[in-house]
């Protein structure tokens, strides 16, 4: 199954896988700059997505995903948002930013940004949809302060970061998929989207 993470303008819907493709480095070079490109992102979009069939591939929309440096523990998601949005790679296949993760939580009073999130772990993990069960994911937000490393979600809620070449941790895909597809189901874990 796939989350939906947000709703573009144009009508694209981005998406992320619900269960991990496997525990990935994010760069094996320590590079947090997903463009150059990351070890994960040449793998996603080549590998991984040409392992994808035919009709998978039609519905994938080539997007803009951002892939900005993300402040630790900021109290902005606003001006997180715009930070990530301020550099833009395009591709086929990425992974959710450390904004949608945040983005994602219903509880907007005690977990609306970095520095409330991690505070607040245990509530937030919660009321989160976007929340692992068990592993730790990995994001396509590099850290700013630091070149080496990138940012990470905790099973129990908070936002963690760790090198680029650190342990591999659970990659979860997130595409954009063409405004032109129809979905069925409720968006719940029960009766979850599906692309008809």
């Amino acid at each position: 199954t796939w989350r939906i993470l947000a709703v573009e303008t144009d009508g694209t819907l981005k998406i992320r896988k619900n269960q991990s493709i496997g525990n990935i480095p994010w760069d094996t070079s320590n590079s947090n700059n997903w463009s150059r490109p990351a070890t994960l992102n040449t793998y996603l979009n080549g590998d991984y997505y040409n392992s994808l069939s035919s009709n998978a591939k039609n519905q994938i929309q080539s997007h803009s995903f951002g892939i900005g440096p993300v402040e630790y523990e900021n109290t902005d998601l606003a001006g997180q948002i715009t930070s990530e949005n301020g550099i833009t790679w395009i591709g086929n296949v990425s992974l959710m930013s450390a904004s949608d993760y945040l983005r994602a939580n219903t509880n907007t009073e005690q977990c609306g940004n970095h520095y409330l999130n991690n505070a607040n772990g245990g509530i937030c993990k919660t009321t989160n949809y976007l929340l692992p069960t068990s592993d730790i994911l990995l994001t396509v937000s590099p850290r700013a302060d630091f070149p080496n490393f990138v940012f990470t979600v905790y099973s129990s809620g908070p936002m963690g970061n760790d090198f680029a070449n650190g342990p591999s941790y659970a990659a979860l895909p997130a595409i954009y998929l063409k405004a032109d597809i129809t979905l069925s189901g409720e968006g719940t874990q029960s009766n979850p989207y599906t692309i008809s």
